[in-house]
């Protein structure tokens, strides 16, 4: 009996040879390596009593190329090949680390083990798996750069349709980065980019153009976004700021230069056929009586010709006037600022009065946030404020603020249970970027969320 045991043992050991671990198996997927770091291949396995390794082989079969011999472990020694001694180390058993991988290194690694055992019977052994490795995206300057190009561009893959774009780049990858872009449109939508040139991606927007906010950025779940390193700047978004009036009178200007070369390209054999009539009739007035019909005929073409000719030219000039009118409505649109704000809860203590709710801010110069109003042109504006406190013992000590200079001030003490109120008004010249707020002067103070209020507006433009 236990002579039959011991036979089975060994036949159940013999049957069961080598094993490989769970740590990497065969169609795990792709192992995602940022570029410069470490491929670390852990292909761990237990032999069977009586078995022994023999030898074993590394290999690579890159992407678009031929099966690379990486290394090989004969007679207890692991042989690296020549190119990539110094970066290829063995780990336990099977595995095996390649330091600083490149981009070039991507494709499917595999270890073949061959072992003997007791008996003298050689088995071979495989494994492999797939490694990717992910470049990351890189500018000319390190930073991602979006701008709205300046003259509108027509989409003649599609809609033949002439678009506001927008570029998002400089990407020092000619042919394509490691990574498209996102865009995000002012209502928060997300959208793909409609083409990728000369290290930009760009944007047509669909028309009519929303203007707003249009921010670029670099997808976060992206392999190549997560190889980045922390604080990168490419890791920001970048936002440009569209104009609607704007960008439909670049895509107006645009649509009338296209159809100024259309005429041309009209005109140019109308002028063609008007030099052969001219020829024509020279040559008839040196012949016979009857050319003099022959001439009138052909004059009335000529005539036929300069009129068509009239009436395309009146329909450009249509178009300029339509253009020029245009410009001065979007020239009188961007002159007008005005804001109204109320404080959005009670305020005490001293320094600048915030926040502030938004009720009105035409040209958006008012933020409610930091309680600032910022100039966005030369101009004389004109302020007014007024708050109140129905805090026993608390004042209002209210001042207009111009760049932390206070122009004019207000002061009320509330003593009978009623609100006490105060107001301050000024008419100010300001240079572009110059600010202006409401300032507390006293740590005593207490001002109602409900009457205090800030409002201005551009009273003319220099």
């Amino acid at each position: 009996m236990f002579v039959l045991m011991v036979i089975f043992s060994l036949l159940f050991s013999a049957c069961r040879g080598l094993q490989w671990s769970e740590r990497l198996q065969d169609n795990a997927g792709p192992m995602e390596v940022c570029s410069g770091e470490n491929i670390r291949l852990l292909w761990n396995y237990t032999l069977s009593e009586g078995e022994r390794v023999k030898d074993m082989v590394w290999t690579c079969l890159p992407e678009g190329k031929a099966t690379e011999l990486l290394a090989s472990y004969v007679d207890d020694t692991f042989v690296p090949m020549s190119e990539f001694s110094g970066r290829l180390s063995h780990l336990q058993d099977g595995g095996i680390e390649l330091s600083c991988a490149t981009i070039l290194e991507s494709g499917n690694y595999s270890v073949s083990v061959t072992t003997i055992d007791s008996l003298g019977t050689v088995t071979l052994y495989r494994q492999t798996a797939w490694v990717k490795v992910v470049d990351t995206p890189k500018t000319q300057n390190g930073h991602i750069e979006v701008r709205q190009e300046r003259e509108a561009v027509r989409d003649d893959t599609s809609d033949r349709q002439w678009h506001v774009h927008l570029t998002c780049g400089h990407f020092v990858d000619l042919d394509h980065p490691a990574v498209d872009v996102e865009w995000k449109t002012p209502n928060g939508q997300t959208l793909s980019s409609s083409y990728f040139h000369k290290g930009h991606f760009h944007l047509l927007l669909s028309n009519p153009v929303k203007g707003g906010n249009y921010t670029c950025s670099l997808p976060s779940l992206s392999p190549a976004t997560r190889c980045l390193p922390p604080g990168s700047a490419l890791l920001n978004a970048v936002t440009v700021y569209v104009d609607e009036m704007s960008a439909r009178l670049s895509i107006i200007e645009a649509r009338q230069i296209q159809m100024q070369n259309d005429t041309q390209n009209e005109n140019k054999p109308q002028h063609d056929v008007i030099a052969e009539l001219t020829n024509k009739t020279e040559t008839l007035s040196l012949g016979l009586d009857s050319a003099t019909l022959r001439v009138a005929r052909l004059q009335d073409e000529l005539d036929s010709v300069k009129n068509e000719s009239d009436r395309q030219n009146h329909y450009i000039y249509s178009l300029q006037n339509t253009t020029e009118t245009l410009k001065a409505r979007l020239a009188t649109a961007t002159l007008r600022v005005s804001f109204h704000a109320r404080l959005t809860s009670s305020f005490s203590g001293n320094g600048t009065l915030t926040p502030f709710t938004v009720i009105a801010n035409e040209g958006n110069a008012f933020n409610g946030t930091t309680g600032i109003f910022t100039a966005p042109r030369n101009g004389t504006y004109f302020f007014v404020a007024s708050a109140g406190t129905q805090s026993s013992g608390k004042s209002v000590y209210m001042s207009l603020q111009k760049d932390g200079v206070a122009v004019t001030r207000a002061y009320t003490r509330q003593y009978s249970g009623y609100t006490a109120m105060g107001s301050v008004q000024a008419t100010l010249f300001l240079a572009a970027g110059q600010r202006v707020w409401l300032g507390s002067a006293t740590a005593i103070t207490h001002y109602i969320a409900d009457t205090t209020s800030f409002s201005g507006f551009l009273i003319h433009a220099d």
